[in-house]
């Protein structure tokens, strides 16, 4: 009775964790459940509603066919280690998106958030905006992690759907490492800006010890240098920031991080006013309930 109790909980809410299932049987029957059998009844409510996830990699061959034999020009690559024969990575993005974003700004914003099925992995994304600045899902990824080599890896299959496309394109992400590195490597001519919002929560983080006020103030002044139309209104702001930060400080903050990548008046491409990846987070809060989902579920 439990168990059937359990598995018709997670039918209609695949994200629920075992802990949610402990608390909901205790409040609504009174019965007191065991986190491992609570365990037990989500994994086999989940496999009940959305397959199993051994067998979900073997579905996703299927799946690639019956996408290559309806929609020809969509690209769908699974990646196998050699050795072990066992699923490495996924690339998949649709005609329709390929398509689409030729008509669009040459503006792409990415990201990786991680999966929650049994067996985890990142899945990484690039996305842009359309004509009434809605979400437009490019293309995804799903590897073991966001390393460099994924996100090289990534940014080849993304240079690889932008064949022919000759415009330079402008990459808005949180700085990740792994996007830091790949994107100069295989797009040489498009641009990377930084996100300001992580930029700005970073720059808190360095200002220990000051009270709510003097960090607000730093961190407004900090916008105003991103923001400034110029060099000459940079420069004066850039001077209040020091002022008001600690040069020391402020100096410590950006040795990393050059003007190019985040200040308006040094960016050298054009990002149309998107100084935030929140689309990217966007895309990530769209897929919430999916990231729990076996791989080829989770794809369709």
């Amino acid at each position: 009775m439990i168990g059937r109790l359990m598995s018709a909980d997670i039918r209609t809410t695949p994200q629920k964790r075992p802990i949610d299932v402990v608390s909901s049987l205790k409040g609504l029957y009174g019965v007191d459940v065991p986190y491992k059998r609570a365990w037990k009844g989500v994994e086999k409510g989940r496999s009940e509603a959305f397959g199993d996830y051994d067998a979900s990699f073997d579905e996703l061959r299927w799946y690639r066919e019956a996408v290559k034999n309806s929609d020809p020009e969509s690209v769908f690559d699974i990646e196998v280690d050699t050795e072990t024969n066992r699923f490495k990575r996924l690339f998949v993005a649709f005609s329709a998106c390929i398509y689409g974003f030729k008509h669009l700004r040459p503006l792409l914003f990415v990201d990786g958030t991680f999966l929650k099925g049994n067996f985890k992995g990142s899945l990484l994304s690039a996305s842009a905006k359309d004509g009434d600045k809605g979400l437009f899902p490019l293309c995804i990824g799903v590897a073991d992690s966001e390393s460099n080599e994924n996100w090289l890896w990534f940014m080849e299959k993304l240079r690889g759907i932008l064949d022919g496309d000759t415009r330079s394109i402008v990459f808005v992400s949180d700085r990740n490492a792994g996007i830091k590195a790949a994107v100069p490597r295989v797009f040489p001519s498009g641009f990377h800006g930084y996100c300001l919002y992580h930029l700005k929560n970073n720059l808190r983080g360095r200002l220990t010890g000051g009270r709510n006020k003097y960090k607000e103030r730093v961190i407004g002044l900090f916008s105003l240098c991103a923001y400034a139309p110029n060099e000459m209104k940079f420069n004066e702001e850039m001077a209040r920031l020091k002022k008001a930060g600690g040069e020391s400080r402020i100096t410590n903050f950006l040795v990393d991080l050059p003007y190019e990548h985040w200040a308006n008046a040094f960016f050298p491409g054009q990002r149309y006013g998107e100084m935030w990846s929140n689309l990217a987070e966007c895309f990530n809060s769209w897929i919430e309930k999916e990231r729990h989902l076996p791989i080829t579920q989770l794809v369709d």
